[in-house]
């Protein structure tokens, strides 16, 4: 992983974009998940909402090449970043606006309130 936000691999920051939609609605930490599916080498990083037997969860990529245990440190190493205070709010704001979620937010929001998800707080 290198040392700046922006330089994460894509299929990093745009796991950490959903999570940060999760946290921008209210959603703590704690029932937020990165799961990985699949076999290797073709493998699939998602993003899980779960509280109680609920859950919610977002296709972020497919990744091939990569072992579970590399997207894990690597989503590891990232997360750190972005909580780094070495890394600015507008650097995680620029993220978070180059996202997917972020562009397609009201997609996003239906499809949590579909689930039974509180979504009414919105993105901004």
């Amino acid at each position: 992983m290198k040392t700046r936000l922006g330089e994460a691999p894509p299929y990093i920051l745009e796991a950490l974009s959903y999570h940060a939609a999760l946290r921008k609605l209210g959603y703590s930490t704690d029932d937020i998940y990165l799961c990985i599916v699949g076999e290797e080498p073709h493998l699939i990083v998602k993003v899980m909402l779960k509280i109680g037997e609920k859950k919610f969860v977002c296709d972020v990529a497919r990744v091939t090449g990569l072992s579970k245990k590399t997207i894990t440190s690597t989503w590891q190493a990232g997360a750190e970043l972005w909580n780094s205070n070495d890394t600015s709010e507008k650097q995680r704001r620029e993220v978070f606006e180059m996202s997917h979620v972020f562009k397609n937010k009201v997609g996003f929001l239906a499809a949590l309130a579909l689930r039974g998800f509180d979504a009414k707080k919105g993105l901004s």
